[in-house]
Parts: structure tokens; sequence; C-alpha cells
């Protein structure tokens, strides 16, 4: 857009007077509208400068940061398993992963219906009941159905605190 009006300015049929006047320095109004123009151009460079350091920054310290799960040798598999068509999924999906877990190299393999952190919708609405006597809370909850052995494959350490309510 700012290189626009130079280039309108020197399209004219008399290039030559017009780079004769930008020459010696221009008028007081060619300079007034080179100033805005650049003062234009620092204004919307500097934020947006600003703002992309920002998103490295959070692209650079979620990549370093502890997910809370062993990210550095998992390896992911889909399985087409919910096609009605398919005679026993359930053992069919715990045959391959059993077949995983004996090959050479694999620590442990497990089975899930999502992973952590894959943004697809696996929701559910749960009732809380904060107290006896008062009406259920509704909520929109994020649901993974796991197999047993899911947390250790995942390097997911598990604690329970127990919290009292006064």
């Amino acid at each position: 857009m700012f290189g626009l009006l130079p280039a309108v300015r020197f399209s004219r049929p008399v290039i030559l007077s017009a780079m004769k006047d930008d020459a010696g320095g221009g008028g007081r109004r060619v300079g007034r509208v080179q100033r805005v123009t650049a003062a234009l151009q620092v204004t919307i460079a500097v934020p947006l400068i600003v703002l992309s350091g920002i998103s490295l920054d959070r692209v650079r310290s979620t990549a370093t940061a502890d997910l809370g799960f062993a990210s550095d040798l998992l390896y992911a598999v889909p399985l087409k398993v919910d096609d009605p068509k398919i005679v026993n999924a359930d053992s069919r999906a715990r045959s391959v992963r059993d077949n995983l877990a004996r090959a050479d190299g694999v620590a442990a393999a497990t089975l899930a219906d999502g992973l952590p952190l894959d943004n697809r919708d696996h929701g559910a609405r749960a009732a809380l009941q904060p107290e006896v006597n008062e009406a259920s809370k509704f909520v929109h909850v994020q649901v993974t159905r796991v197999d047993t052995d899911y947390l250790t494959a995942m390097g997911i350490r598990f604690c329970v605190a127990a919290i009292s309510r006064r």
C-alpha cells in the first residue's frame, strides 16, 4: 500500500521532471507525505514484530514444557475398529496391542481412543453435586477411554489427594 503512492507519482508521462523536482530535496508537501508514510510503516511494523516475538516465545515454551507424559519416545498408531462390520473389534485391538508389546524395542503398549493434547472433541456431560441438598451442575468434560496400563505406558505419574470439605 505504501509503495503505491510513489509508483503512481512516477507513472506520469513526465517522469524526468518529477524526478528533477524530487532530486533537489522536493517541496515541503513531498517531504511531509514521505515522513507520514514512514511513520505509518513504523507504527504498523513495530507491533507486528512484538507480537511475532511473543508468539515465538510461546511456541518455544510449549515445546520445552513438561507435558506430564513421556512424549520423546511415544508412537501412536491409529486403529480403525469402530466400523460395525468388524467382528470382535475389541479382541482384535487387544491382539494388536499384545503383539506390539512383545516386539523388540517396545517398552509398553496400550490402547486409548485419544491422545493427550490431540484437540479432538471427546466430550461428555458430567454432573457435579456440590452439596447434598443442592441441584447437580452439569459441566462439559473431556473423556478418553484408556486401557488398564495406559498411565504406565505413557509415563504419567498419578497421585491421589484427599480433599476435605468443612
